[in-house]
């Protein structure tokens, strides 16, 4: 985590770097030092801009007494005046000013979250090379409750993000009546098995492809 000059600049990890042509300077997201730093390439000095090296999140305000948790990415702005940093770990976007020499952070809204689309449901296009599974028919008589329990398993070595919602769709093809609307949709987050409920059979030996 030291700064020195040359090959005596240490650095851990490094995910974010960015060029500003203005001043000639190579600005670089130490991740795993909690810091950002800046390199002169023409005297090959590198050298903290900001960070304490101790992970945490303050705006300081002075560089000196901010706090970042693994910088993973950065970019110059505003006529090089500004820098622009992915906080990772503190989920955050800084503003260091390198006039002032102080850290804000950058407004986000957060009113939008993720959801599934607004309106009536519908199916999704498929291509034609998608795989069809058809399934034996079911006998059912009238006033029966035919529950189906669908599970999807992913190929070998996915991994399913805990915060990304998931989304599938369900059609009945001739057989809408099986539904409670043309197409019944779900979205939740992590491994998708959800058991759904199909209508009471309205005639005998109705079958479900």
């Amino acid at each position: 985590m030291w700064t020195g000059k040359g090959v005596d600049a240490k650095l851990q990890h490094p995910l974010g770097v960015a060029w500003a042509p203005q001043q000639s300077r190579l600005y670089v997201a130490d991740s795993y030092n909690h810091k950002i730093k800046v390199v002169d390439p023409k005297a090959k000095q590198c050298s903290t801009l900001a960070g304490t090296g101790e992970a945490g999140d303050a705006f300081g305000p002075a560089f000196h007494q901010s706090l970042f948790n693994e910088p993973a990415g950065i970019c110059v702005g505003s006529g090089g005046k500004l820098l622009y940093v992915a906080d990772t770990n503190n989920h955050r976007v800084k503003v260091l000013d390198l006039d002032s020499r102080t850290v804000s952070p950058f407004p986000i809204s957060v009113d939008c979250t993720d959801s599934a689309p607004s309106g009536p449901a519908k199916a999704p296009a498929l291509p034609k090379s998608a795989t069809r599974i058809e399934m034996p028919p079911v006998e059912v008589s009238a006033g029966q409750t035919l529950v189906m329990l669908l599970s999807l398993t992913l190929p070998h070595g996915t991994k399913l993000t805990a915060e990304a919602p998931s989304f599938w769709a369900l059609t009945a093809e001739g057989c809408e009546w099986l539904l409670d609307s043309p197409t019944v949709t779900w979205q939740r987050r992590g491994p998708v098995e959800t058991p759904h409920h199909l209508n009471k059979a309205s005639s005998p030996y109705k079958g479900l492809h």
